[in-house]
């Protein structure tokens, strides 16, 4: 996404820092997304984008995955991280399959 331009969130690329502008959604849709606790002005960071539309994002020491439907009603713009302050966010995780089911290592 361009600097300064506003969009939707599933056209955010993985490594993106934004912060959420609008929610264009009807009442249901606002409550939704704010129960997963994101809200206007909140600073993200785009995980992956992909797996069938959805969107994994990282805000504060939350990770959320949202499908297309969904992040296509959330309008974001990028944040400008040459002067903020260094974020702290989780850390990554590597999915590796095993006999038992998943299990994640660093």
């Amino acid at each position: 996404m361009p600097a300064a331009e506003t969009g939707p969130l599933h056209k955010a690329k993985p490594g993106e820092w934004l912060k959420v502008k609008q929610l264009e959604a009807g009442r249901q849709m606002q409550l939704r997304i704010s129960s997963m606790g994101l809200k206007i002005g909140d600073e993200i960071e785009v995980m992956s984008n992909g797996f069938g539309g959805q969107v994994v994002v990282a805000s504060g020491d939350s990770r959320l995955v949202i499908g297309s439907g969904m992040a296509q009603k959330i309008w974001v713009e990028p944040v400008d991280t040459r002067w903020t302050p260094q974020r702290t966010v989780m850390p990554r995780f590597h999915w590796i399959p095993n006999p038992s089911g998943f299990c994640c290592v660093t």
